[in-house]
């Protein structure tokens, strides 16, 4: 039943449609379909590009009561969440995991139901921060850089979870640099220490407070540097395959000696 209803959200394609579907559908919906039911409308209201248009969306949006009952209803099964005994394996809880609470905070923040204190999307993403927390090991990078860019939209930011964020990215990065170094990186390592150096993403780092085993610095700070793209859906992260790029430098190494 489930897979059925998420299927059919994905194919939905207007606030209307959406929205008529959560007033038919509302107390069948578990934690992923309602969050796709949100994620769906920030995807929408995205592609909007006239300002006169996205503010006439937004009003309607704003002023549905199936819209509010839907925010209402994610605001409850967080919190069952929140409340429910840690779990490790998998590594998610009731349909929840890492990339859900990424799409969720991501598009909170996208209609812009954040942006003041007190609101009810605020509520929503500081609830979901001790689920970010515990799931902060199975997130992939780019949920990690969605929730970052998302958190830095906030009035007042839940530091505590940027910063235990900001230390897990850094440290899987260390990890990466120093497998290279010992000579026992794999496909999906950076190939040497001599690439990192020469990667567009080495030279963002350098302007970054955020240094290699450094995660000092005022959280806003690092963010206002962290150069993070506002749809946060080409974010690319340093933790990928830099092996084309190591193959681009053997190139014109080899080009210079014939030279």
């Amino acid at each position: 039943m489930q897979p059925k209803l998420l299927k059919r959200i994905n194919l939905l394609e207007t606030k209307e449609e959406l929205l008529n579907f959560v007033a038919s559908y509302l107390n069948l919906l578990d934690p992923i379909n309602l969050v796709t039911c949100i994620y769906r409308l920030a995807k929408i209201y995205c592609a909007l590009r006239s300002p006169s248009s996205k503010h006439q969306w937004k009003s309607e949006l704003f002023n549905s009561s199936n819209f509010r009952h839907l925010l209402l209803t994610i605001q409850s099964s967080v919190l069952k969440v929140v409340l429910s005994p840690p779990v490790t394996q998998p590594p998610s809880v009731r349909g929840l995991d890492s990339r859900c609470l990424s799409n969720l905070v991501w598009a909170v923040v996208k209609l812009e139901l954040a942006l003041d204190r007190g609101t009810l999307g605020e509520r929503i993403i500081h609830g979901v921060s001790p689920l970010v927390l515990r799931m902060l090991n199975t997130s992939s990078p780019q949920s990690l850089a969605n929730l970052l860019w998302a958190y830095a939209k906030l009035p007042i930011p839940p530091e505590k979870v940027m910063i235990s964020i900001l230390s897990h990215m850094t440290h899987l990065l260390n990890s990466i640099l120093d497998s290279s170094s010992d000579g026992t990186n794999s496909k999906t390592d950076l190939a040497t220490r001599d690439d990192w150096d020469h990667h567009p993403r080495r030279q963002v780092s350098r302007r970054n407070p955020i240094e290699r085993g450094n995660a000092n610095g005022t959280v806003n700070k690092t963010l206002h540097n962290a150069n993070f793209n506002g749809n946060a859906n080409n974010t690319e992260t340093v933790l990928k395959s830099s092996q084309n790029n190591s193959a681009s430098n053997n190139n014109n190494n080899n080009n210079k000696k014939k030279k």
